[in-house]
């Protein structure tokens, strides 16, 4: 009869306070926490391996004032990680909320692949999108490595464009551009997934100064450059009906001979 006493007495004490404190130094309890595990003696304010529940439902971990459904604060000082792995000692993953010091982006998202030991996925600060190993993208999305969709799009609505002036000599432009067939230095650069094997294309440095609209410049140590291809597609229009005007004058020339 008296366990079942003390048992009641403890339940209502529980159902009164509504608080449950265990771990060092149980006698300080953050107001309006439910549940609450302390992890040192230290002041529960500033205790770094704390666990709690509040009265919202709020679950902070290694925080005693979550800011969010689930809140996680790393108690080390440069990043914050959740840790996954598949069953069976599967793929094992990493999300990690980097700090201020690292050798990626500061203050960035991203996911570690731990088995393969690879930065896959990553976001910046400031919104730019990292895939491949991309530890700092330089544009809003950043892929080292192929791309395949059904589709690429960009706006060319005239309603956004303004001072708009037609090409210029795009024949002499065109045949001033050289194509060439090259290798990727692949064992110089083993960060880049660059393709094995021969590829063609332009060189950078010698369409910036023909075309330098089309070339781009990345804020990196290397300051390495780039091309986008697709904006040479006006240029190549404008080419041939350039180059199709002449052809039609030396046809009228022909016809002229022909007739005399």
């Amino acid at each position: 009869m008296k366990k079942i006493l003390l048992t009641v007495a403890i339940l209502s004490a529980f159902s009164v306070s509504a608080q449950v404190k265990i771990g060092a130094n149980p006698t300080q309890i953050v107001p309006g926490a439910l549940f609450q595990v302390n992890g040192t003696n230290a002041a529960v304010e500033s205790n770094p391996n704390t666990f709690i529940i509040r009265q919202n439902g709020d679950v902070g971990i290694n925080s005693t004032a979550p800011a969010g459904t689930l809140y996680l604060k790393s108690a080390y000082a440069t990043q914050t990680a959740i840790g996954m792995q598949g069953p069976n000692s599967g793929h094992m993953w990493f999300l990690i909320a980097e700090g201020g010091s690292s050798t990626y982006a500061p203050n960035s998202l991203y996911v570690w692949d731990y088995t393969q030991n690879q930065l896959r996925f990553l976001i910046a600060p400031n919104g730019n999108v990292g895939l491949g190993g991309i530890s700092n993208p330089s544009s809003m999305l950043d892929v080292n490595g192929e791309i395949e969709a059904l589709a690429i799009k960009g706006p060319s609505d005239i309603r956004y464009k303004k001072n708009i002036i037609p090409l210029v000599n795009p024949l002499q432009k065109i045949l001033a551009l050289n194509g060439y067939t090259y290798e990727w230095r692949k064992d110089e650069f083993p960060d880049k997934k660059f393709k094995t094997g021969k590829d063609i294309g332009l060189i950078a440095q010698e369409v910036e100064k023909i075309v330098p609209e089309v070339v781009y410049t990345d804020d990196n140590e290397m300051q390495s450059k780039s091309i986008d291809y697709a904006k040479l597609v006006p240029l190549l229009i404008e080419g041939m009906k350039e180059q199709q005007k002449e052809i039609d004058a030396l046809k009228r020339e022909i016809m002229t001979l022909k007739a005399k």
